[in-house]
């Protein structure tokens, strides 16, 4: 499937075909997306699908890939704060203001 992954696994997401957007996700070779969109994407995928572990993994993701990434600190801040976890959430905040 190759670069193809990426986008099959979004749309299976988007389609609220979580099962299979996992599935998918599992091929996708995350050392060749050189974009933080993508997992970004992912993230907010998975965070409307009210699942903040996974989104906050690919938030994580998106912002290893770009330390500049203003909107996955700051989604990520959400996630966090969706699991009370107000720590994590307020060091993501605060790398939104820095940045």
């Amino acid at each position: 499937m190759g670069s193809l992954a990426p986008i099959a696994a979004q749309a299976a997401l988007e389609g609220g075909f979580l099962d299979k957007g996992r599935e998918l996700l599992g091929k996708v070779d995350e050392g060749t997306i050189k974009n933080p969109d993508v997992f970004f994407n992912m993230g907010v995928n998975f965070l409307n699908a009210n699942l903040p572990e996974e989104a906050i993994v690919y938030f994580g993701k998106a912002v290893a890939l770009d330390a500049t990434y203003v909107d996955g600190y700051y989604r990520r801040a959400l996630a966090y704060l969706q699991l009370g976890k107000k720590d994590e959430s307020r060091l993501d905040l605060q790398k939104v203001i820095e940045l």
